[in-house]
């Protein structure tokens, strides 16, 4: 098994975060429109408080924590809600971390994603073949090099078990990039498809509808302004999609369960995705 000393040997122009403890890395770049990234972390009570919290992002992510004696695994379905993971997280000597795209994850599994939609469950319950070759790569690689090259080889060969509606990518595609306030109506006519079917859809490939979905772009873009200085909170409301700062403040509450202030007076408790939108 790697070693916190094999982040620092590790050199790649695919590394997206590097520090000490942890790592994050870019996966082969034909896998890059279903994962975001892959992170090593050795955590420690300085850098992860017990209070953690990560804010939903509509993909799902798989967790192999070894604490010493085992290694735990642990698949997070899409979430619309947050989820405190830094007393476990701190509870593991070192955490391999796979974080999926929207639908990403639907892509290399049969399972329609509506039936894990904020579970937490072993990855060994939903598909046992992922979690055998996942789990024996985390376990035998001798280094950073072997556990990315594994992965990438893994996740390639495997590339398409269930394939990705066309019309599903330019929707998504549609939301995170072109328009905050596109709506469910606006996409079908897009793509072709009836707003029932669309909605059908996105619960079958990513676990939720096009409403819950585009509800956590916004908040996700306001995140990102959030923490630029030269953003007031209104134009932060503004320009993530929001009617006005009061409608903003109310859609933060209900998704991340703490107001924007009292996010930013905390930031380092929260994680929010680096590289979904």
């Amino acid at each position: 098994m790697i070693s916190k000393s094999h982040i620092e040997d590790y050199i790649s122009d695919r590394i997206l975060l590097r520090a000490e403890d942890f790592l994050y890395v870019l996966p082969h770049e034909l896998l890059r429109s279903y994962i975001a990234n892959y992170t090593i972390t050795f955590p420690n009570k300085n850098m992860i408080s017990e209070n953690y919290t990560i804010i939903p992002s509509g993909g799902a992510t798989i967790v192999f924590s070894f604490n010493g004696n085992e290694i735990q695994d642990t698949l997070f379905g899409a979430t619309t809600k947050t989820h405190i993971v830094g007393k476990k997280a701190n509870c593991s000597q070192c955490l391999l971390i796979i974080e999926f795209h929207p639908y990403g994850l639907r892509h290399f599994i049969k399972t329609q994603q509506s039936e894990l939609t904020n579970l937490l469950v072993p990855l060994s319950i939903v598909d046992p073949l992922l979690y055998q070759r996942t789990y024996c790569i985390f376990e035998q690689a001798q280094n950073v090099y072997e556990l990315i090259s594994a992965l990438d080889n893994f996740f390639l060969e495997h590339s398409g078990r269930q394939t990705i509606k066309s019309e599903l990518a330019l929707a998504v595609d549609e939301i995170v990039h072109r328009g905050e306030n596109i709506t469910v109506r606006e996409l079908s006519n897009q793509v072709y498809y009836s707003e029932r079917h669309l909605n059908r859809i996105f619960c079958d490939s990513i676990g939720m509808n096009v409403k819950s979905f585009t509800r956590l772009v916004r908040i996700n873009k306001a995140i990102r302004m959030l923490k630029k200085p030269q953003f007031s909170m209104t134009q932060v409301a503004l320009q993530a999609g929001f009617y006005d700062q009061s409608h903003f403040i109310h859609e933060f509450m209900s998704i991340c369960n703490t107001t924007p202030m009292e996010y930013l007076k905390n930031v380092s408790d929260y994680y929010n995705e680096i590289c979904k939108f």
